[in-house]
């Protein structure tokens, strides 16, 4: 049954943890990450993303909390109906860019904006940007290359508190490293969310979009670079590249 999961685009252990949901009437995350043999972090991230796949549900006796696989049939049916909506949602998507973009024209000089930054201070700018935005964020690459830059618990506290507060979300593609950074590793009542690519990013970059901007972040060796493109045509034919990607991921 796992091989057929992972066919409807189920990851690995996403499919192990729904298995092991649908074999017991009800589960701790701890009694599922023995089950499975995976990470508590991990498991709190799948049963997460299948809660929102409604595929299971939780709930609280006393101090624990359980997860109990939903309803098969009608699940997994709901599910693949969501991915035709998602399809359709696509195409309809593509259709208004493809409008879009053929009654865009030049405005009077140039409406782009491009940085081009070094060091802990351009990753720093980059942040900044970010929350002046106040527009959900899109990444993809290596988030670890941005988290090896300002480092994990100045990350959270330059970029998630704030970001919450703002009440924006973070879509993020990247490998599943970033799990092992607790402050990093969870969803955040789905204010954070991932897809995870199938081998590890292993170049040192990764891309962001929010707002209007492009922004690129990449260390060669010791050496950061940081390059900012705020041009809203640029960004959104990204971005949709970002979505197409997303929802097949």
């Amino acid at each position: 049954m796992k091989k057929e999961l992972v066919a409807l685009g189920f990851e690995e252990k996403e499919a192990d943890i729904y298995l092991a949901c649908i074999a017991n009437e009800r589960s701790t995350p701890t009694e599922l990450a023995q089950k499975t043999k995976l990470k508590r972090a991990t498991v709190y991230f799948y049963l997460e993303k299948l809660r929102g796949k409604g595929l299971i549900t939780s709930e609280v006796r006393g101090a624990r909390r359980y997860a109990s696989a939903t309803s098969l049939k009608p699940a997994l049916t709901q599910l693949l109906q969501s991915k035709k909506e998602n399809i359709d949602r696509e195409k309809d998507i593509l259709r208004s860019l493809l409008s879009k973009l053929g009654s865009v024209r030049p405005k009077n000089g140039s409406s782009s904006r491009v940085y081009v930054l070094e060091g802990e201070e351009g990753a720093r700018f980059a942040v900044q940007k970010i929350l002046e935005k106040k527009q959900n964020v899109y990444w993809l690459g290596s988030f670890e290359t941005l988290l090896g830059v300002l480092s994990e618990r100045n990350l959270h506290r330059l970029l998630t508190v704030p970001r919450l507060k703002q009440g924006t979300i973070s879509y993020a593609m990247t490998d599943k490293r970033i799990l092992k950074y607790p402050q990093f590793s969870n969803v955040i009542g789905n204010k954070r969310l991932y897809r995870f690519l199938e081998k590890d990013f292993d170049t040192p970059g990764v891309l962001g979009l929010f707002g209007d901007t492009i922004c690129l972040l990449a260390k060669d060796g010791g050496k950061i670079r940081v390059v900012l493109i705020e041009d809203q045509l640029m960004h959104d034919t990204v971005k949709f590249l970002f979505t197409h990607m997303w929802a097949h991921a």
